[in-house]
């Protein structure tokens, strides 16, 4: 099964948008999880952060093999903005988060073992990016969130923990956007 979620990390000083393709086996017999597509160590760590949060989120993590890819593939991938994005298309590969809610936004965001969302730099190049790229929704960690909404056009959605994104994908608890304010300063 294979599902195609939209994450952001940074290139240089500007946002890249980045297609997190994650295709699961259900019928493997040795389980196995490769990223590919150029990531640096942080990237490939993001394996252990990833497995281990959505199992710390009540959620299933199928022993089966994964292979995460990273497009474009032309260009390093570094630091921990993707983590959130490689979990929800895990969740997506594996059935558990609905396309409809997962494959018109994108998700940035560092995953901390127990399934919260940490803040991660560069929020607001990545967020203006995935405005330019036509998306009307992003999902960041609620430190990152009164940042993100500096940019106008785009919906953003605040996210404590991998749980409280899984309860809003089934409308069992739905996460507000954060209002747009232009009065915030960076210095703050």
């Amino acid at each position: 099964m294979l599902s195609i979620i939209r994450g952001c990390t940074l290139l240089a000083v500007s946002g890249a948008m980045i297609e997190v393709q994650v295709d699961f086996d259900p019928r493997a017999n040795l389980p196995k999880f490769y990223i590919v597509g150029l990531p640096d160590t942080t990237v490939r760590e993001s394996e252990k952060r990833v497995t281990t949060a959505i199992r710390n989120s009540g959620s299933q993590f199928p022993q089966k093999k994964y292979v995460v890819n990273l497009y474009p593939a032309n260009f390093p991938k570094n630091g921990t903005s993707l983590d959130l994005a490689i979990a929800v298309g895990v969740l997506g590969a594996t059935n558990q988060a609905p396309p409809e809610k997962i494959n018109m936004a994108v998700f940035i965001g560092e995953l901390s073992l127990d399934g919260s969302v940490r803040p991660v730099g560069g929020i607001l190049p990545m967020v203006y990016h995935a405005l330019r790229e036509g998306f009307k929704a992003v999902y960041v960690p609620t430190e990152n969130a009164k940042e993100a909404a500096l940019v106008e056009g785009i919906t953003v959605y605040p996210v404590e923990s991998l749980g409280a994104l899984i309860e809003h994908f089934y409308e069992m608890n739905p996460i507000e956007p954060h209002p747009h304010d232009l009065s915030y300063s960076l210095n703050e």
